[in-house]
C-alpha cells in the first residue's frame, strides 16, 4: 500500500532531562516501583505570551480588577471545519488546550478528540453508548499520535477510558511523552490494579481526574500508580480541594477550568502544580490533516497491529464493531490523503491482503483508493468505468456468498453512488443492478449490516438524490432522462423504502 511520507518521521523522540535540567518539562520520571510524581517545569526558553496564552500572568497578578478574557477567547478559538462532503467520513478533529504552570509557563499540552459522526445513532444501525465510546477511544489513540509534533517537548495528556485501558491500542502510546488520563470513575479491581502496574512497568505516567469523595478513595487506592491528579474548578470548591489535599500529597495537581484571575490567586497558594482554562489558553482545534507532523514509530506500530489483527484478537474485535471508521481513522492519521492507484497490480496486491478478521478492512481500502483513483487520474468516464469493473470482479472472486456477502454489496453500493458524476446515470444503474437482491432484505430485517447506512445513502445518490420520496411503501425513483421508475421498496423502522429489485 503507497504511504505519503511522513514530515519530521525520522526525528527521534528527546529524552527526559534530569532533575532540575530546564532543557526539558520533564524533569523526572518516577519508576515502576517509585511513587515520585512527575515534576512539571518550563522549558529553557519560556514564552507567557505564546500562541494561544490569553493574559500576561505578571502584569495581571500586579492588578487587582479580575480579568475580562471572554471575548479574547472567542477571537482566537478555532473553528471546527465545514462538514466533509464524503457521505460516510466523520468529521474529526482534535482540540487542544495548553497547560502552563504558576508563572504562566507552558508544561502540558491536554487532548480532546472532536468526532461528528453523521451517522451515529437515530440509524438502529450505528447506534449504541458503547459503539460511540469505542470510536472516541480510537479518536483518542490516532489523534494522540498525530499531534506528537503539535506538543513540541511537553508532554501530552491523552484521556483513555476503562475499555480502552484494557485493550492493546493504549499500547501504541510512547512513555517518552505520553501521560494517560484515567476517568474518575475508573473502578480499582484486581484487573485494572494489574494493568496499571503494567503500564507504569513500561514507564508511562498516569493520572487520575477527581470529581468528589469516591476519587479520593479511589486516589488511596491507586496512589502508588497515579502521579497526577486532575481537579475541574467548576465542581469542587475551596473546601472540597482541601478535604482532598491529603491524599493529592506526592501528585502533581492540576486545576481545569480557570476563568477567573481572583481564582488563579487563590488556588497558587495551595500550591497547585498546573493550570488549564479560558484564562489561560485559548482552545485549538486541529483537524487530522492539519496536523504537521506525526509520531511515526507509533502509527507503524499500529498499523502492524492492524495488519495482523488474525493474530491479535483485542483488536480484531475492535475491527470487527465498525471496520469502516478504523480504517479511515488509520489512513487520516498514517498518510494524511488517500492513496492514488495507478497500475492495476496495486489492486490485486491489496485484494490479496484479505484474510481472516481484518478482510472488511481492506475491502474499505480498495473502496477508498478506487474512487479517489479515478477522481485524479481519470475524468473519462469510460476508464473509471473500466476500473470499477475490475473493483466488482476481484472482490466477487475473492469473496464467497455467505455472511459477508453484504459487507461487499454496501462497499461496492457506496462506491458505485461515488462514481455517480463521473459515469452516465445509465450505466450506474446498471452496475447498481445486481446488488439489489433479496440478501439486502434479509440483511435488513436482522440488522447486520454494519454499513447499511451506506446502501440507504447510496442509493437515493445513486438516482440523481433528490428522487426518493417514500410514499406507501413505493419509493419513486427517476432515471437521467426524468423518466419515472418505481421500486418495490422494503420499510425499516426509522428508515424510508428501499429498493429490493429494480426488474420488478
Amino acid at each position: 500500500m503507497p504511504t505519503a511520507p511522513l514530515s519530521r518521521a525520522d526525528a527521534p523522540i528527546r529524552q527526559p532531562a534530569a532533575l532540575g535540567d530546564n532543557a526539558h518539562p520533564l524533569a523526572k520520571r518516577a519508576g515502576p516501583s517509585q511513587a515520585a510524581p512527575l515534576v512539571l517545569q518550563p522549558a529553557a526558553s519560556p514564552k507567557p505570551q505564546a500562541e494561544g496564552l490569553m493574559v500576561d500572568l505578571d502584569a495581571a497578578l500586579a492588578t487587582s480588577p479580575p480579568l475580562e478574557t471572554s471575548a479574547a477567547v472567542a477571537a482566537s478559538s478555532t473553528p471546527l471545519p465545514a462538514a466533509t462532503t464524503h457521505l460516510n467520513l466523520p468529521r474529526v478533529a482534535v482540540r487542544t488546550t495548553k497547560v502552563v504552570n504558576m508563572l504562566g509557563h507552558e508544561v502540558a499540552v491536554q487532548l480532546l478528540p472532536v468526532v461528528d459522526l453523521p451517522l451515529r445513532g437515530g440509524s438502529g444501525v450505528r447506534g449504541g453508548g458503547g459503539l460511540n465510546e469505542w470510536i472516541d477511544n480510537l479518536c483518542h489513540t490516532v489523534l494522540a499520535l498525530g499531534l506528537r509534533s503539535v506538543a513540541g517537548a511537553h508532554p501530552v495528556l491523552i484521556e483513555v477510558s476503562e475499555a480502552l485501558l484494557l485493550t492493546s491500542l493504549v499500547e501504541v502510546l510512547d512513555p517518552r511523552w505520553a501521560v494517560v488520563q484515567l476517568p474518575s470513575h475508573l473502578p480499582p479491581t484486581p484487573l485494572i490494579r494489574e494493568r496499571l502496574k503494567e503500564l507504569r512497568a513500561r514507564g508511562l505516567v498516569l493520572s487520575l481526574s477527581c470529581n468528589g469523595a469516591s476519587s479520593s478513595a479511589r486516589l488511596q487506592t491507586l496512589t502508588h500508580q497515579v502521579q497526577w491528579a486532575h481537579l475541574d474548578i467548576g465542581t469542587h470548591e475551596r473546601t472540597a480541594l482541601l478535604g482532598l489535599w491529603p491524599e493529592l500529597i506526592g501528585q502533581q495537581v492540576h486545576l481545569r477550568g480557570i476563568d477567573r484571575l481572583d481564582d488563579f490567586r487563590e488556588y497558587r497558594t495551595l500550591g497547585v502544580h498546573a493550570y488549564s482554562g479560558p484564562l489561560l489558553s485559548a482552545p485549538v482545534t486541529w483537524t487530522v490533516d492539519q496536523l504537521p507532523a506525526c509520531d511515526a514509530n507509533g502509527l507503524h506500530h499500529l498499523r502492524e497491529r492492524l495488519l495482523r489483527g488474525a493474530d491479535d484478537v483485542e483488536l480484531a474485535a475492535l475491527v470487527d464493531r465498525d471496520p469502516a471508521l478504523l480504517l479511515r481513522l488509520l489512513i487520516l492519521a498514517c498518510d494524511g490523503l488517500f492513496g492514488a492507484i495507478s497500475r492495476p497490480e496495486s489492486t490485486l496486491d491489496l485484494v490479496s491482503r484479505l484474510r481472516g478478521p481484518t478482510w472488511p478492512i481492506w475491502l474499505e481500502l480498495l473502496y477508498f483508493e478506487a474512487r479517489d483513483h479515478a477522481a485524479a487520474l481519470r475524468p473519462a468516464w469510460c476508464e473509471a468505468a473500466a476500473h470499477l469493473s475490475l473493483f466488482m470482479r476481484l472482490l466477487s472472486e475473492r469473496l464467497a456468498p455467505d455472511r459477508h456477502e453484504l459487507h461487499r454489496q454496501a462497499a461496492l453500493l457506496g462506491m458505485v453512488a461515488h462514481f455517480r458524476h463521473t459515469l452516465p446515470a445509465r450505466m450506474v444503474g446498471h452496475l447498481a443492478t445486481p446488488l439489489m437482491c433479496p440478501a439486502i432484505e434479509d440483511a435488513w430485517m436482522h440488522r447486520q449490516c454494519l454499513l447499511g447506512a451506506v446502501l440507504d445513502i447510496g442509493l437515493r445518490l445513486m438516482f440523481n438524490g433528490q428522487a426518493m420520496a417514500p410514499a406507501n411503501g413505493i419509493v419513486e425513483l427517476y432515471d437521467e432522462a426524468g423518466r419515472q421508475v418505481r421500486e418495490r421498496s422494503l420499510s425499516v423502522a426509522g428508515h424510508p423504502g428501499l429498493p429490493v429489485d429494480s426488474r420488478a
